[in-house]
């Protein structure tokens, strides 16, 4: 869900129109476990989340400000922000798994003010 901006649910409407048209992906997040009794030097115990989207890959060029003229490129994927579960938000060290391919994000590149969608940087 949105932020609904002026009252209008802009990140639904985006998904209502284009999240049949995108690819179906898994976002898998690692959240922190609990300790192994009796183990507790042992470090805790991680757990996957996984969470269904709807994007696509995307080639990502960019062009450094400040006057320098260095080009990044590489791959980025784009997530329909409303088609993620609420709370649900791509970070660094997530993998995702889109058209066969499971890569990692790198770096989180874009996000509109109403959260309808996500760029991320990824490898692999």
């Amino acid at each position: 869900m949105g932020n609904r901006i002026l009252g209008s649910d802009i990140a639904g409407k985006i998904n209502k129109a284009l999240g049949k048209k995108l690819l179906g992906g898994t976002l898998t997040q690692k959240t922190a476990g609990t300790r192994t009794a009796g183990r507790l030097t042992a470090g805790t115990n991680p757990t996957d989340g996984v969470s269904n989207f709807r994007g696509m890959f995307d080639n990502l060029s960019e062009r450094a400000k400040d006057s320098t003229r260095i080009t990044a490129r590489g791959e980025a994927v784009f997530m329909l922000g409303d088609s993620l579960p609420t709370g649900v938000v791509p970070g660094v060290g997530d993998t995702i798994l889109l058209e066969g391919r499971t890569v990692l994000v790198v770096r989180l590149v874009e996000r509109d003010p109403d959260a309808a969608g996500y760029l991320v940087e990824v490898k692999g």
